[in-house]
């Protein structure tokens, strides 16, 4: 992840993520204190070359299986790396998720080509309390 190229943008997701949060600006976070859990799925736009003749509505082989199945996730080894792109994430919702990123103590991240239709890539954010976990 180039750093020229992110100068900026984690802003612009605490912004966003304060809006579908239902957080404005001078709020507390949703978790100010406490150990937080945070599952990051990072869905990448899949190149043109895996879909039937670049009709990007129409995947084709792994793509094609992935978005046929209930496993939506066709995981990729390539950059940008994706614990730079988790340190983005986290820098970005400092604030709004959880007051402070030290909280944060158990982490799941995941990069994949988006294998849901328009296949255009998105990232996915859950996080919580573990104080609230259930355990037996």
């Amino acid at each position: 992840m180039d750093v020229q190229s992110i100068r900026g943008k984690d802003e612009t997701v605490a912004t966003e993520a304060r809006s579908e949060l239902g957080i404005g600006i001078g709020e507390p976070p949703i978790l100010p204190a406490g150990p937080v859990w945070v599952r990051v799925r990072l869905y990448k736009r899949p190149p043109q070359n895996m879909f039937v003749n670049g009709n990007r509505t129409r995947p084709k082989g792994k793509l094609l299986q992935a978005s046929q199945s209930n496993s939506t996730e066709y995981t990729i080894s390539m950059k940008p790396d994706t614990d730079n792109c988790l340190k983005f994430v986290l820098d970005a919702l400092t604030g709004v998720g959880w007051m402070d990123d030290f909280q944060v103590c158990k982490l799941d991240a995941m990069k994949c080509y988006d294998s849901v239709a328009p296949f255009t890539g998105r990232t996915l954010i859950e996080f919580g309390s573990l104080d609230e976990l259930v355990h037996f």
